[in-house]
């Protein structure tokens, strides 16, 4: 993964200014891992569809291809980093496992 970006995230997941959120990149309550990568990294590329829900890109829970490429973080990590999310694993935990294994 990408050193720069990597220290970002983890920063930014650890930071507290992000709430959490399941199943979606962003909605209005929060982020999941992967929404808080692409607004550290692209803020202004959010579309609100309404006033809880978020699309980046013309995706809601997984990251394009061309920002998992510029990021360097391949499909299986994204999948594994959904799941961590997903079956309720805190930011902390998950920017633990980001420092350890990326």
């Amino acid at each position: 993964m990408n050193p720069e970006i990597k220290e970002r995230w983890i920063a930014a997941l650890r930071s507290g200014k992000y709430a959490q959120k399941k199943h979606k990149l962003r909605g209005y309550e929060g982020f999941c891992c992967l929404g808080v990568l692409v607004d550290i990294e692209d803020p202004d590329g959010w579309i609100e569809i309404s006033p809880n829900l978020y699309k980046y890109k013309n995706l809601f829970s997984t990251l394009p291809q061309e920002m998992l490429d510029s990021c360097g973080i391949d499909l299986r990590t994204q999948e594994v980093l959904i799941k961590m999310n997903d079956k309720g694993a805190s930011f902390e935990k998950i920017a633990s496992w980001i420092q350890d294994n990326l």
